[in-house]
């Protein structure tokens, strides 16, 4: 890892805790739950999470937070609202489609 990407991944531990600092003030019952996801810089396409960690590509998400600052906030949030409604741990015998679809109309 040359210094420019170590720079890029000190960055954007940054802007995680600075997000989650933010919305732990506007939703301090969150508290659990934004200390829960762990972000971890991996080579991903988008944001992901299997509710122990977030996952995310560290140059798309800093583009991402220098252009669409919000945008970025709500999909840490839409992420942690999905652990609270258990989208990752669905149960047996579920259609996980179905599933799926219903976990995000709850989110949004």
């Amino acid at each position: 890892m040359d210094d420019k990407e170590r720079k890029m991944e000190e960055l954007s531990r940054e802007m995680w805790k600075q997000m989650r600092n933010a919305l732990l003030l506007k939703y301090r019952y969150f508290d659990k739950a934004l200390f829960s996801l762990k972000p971890i810089p991996l080579d991903v396409q988008d944001l992901m999470t299997d509710g122990k960690a977030i996952f995310y590509n560290t140059r798309q998400v800093l583009k991402k937070y220098d252009r669409q600052t919000d945008e970025l906030y709500k999909d840490y949030l839409h992420m942690i609202l999905h652990c609270i409604y258990y989208h990752p741990f669905p149960r047996e015998g579920i259609d996980s489609t179905k599933w799926s679809i219903a976990c995000d109309i709850t989110v949004e």
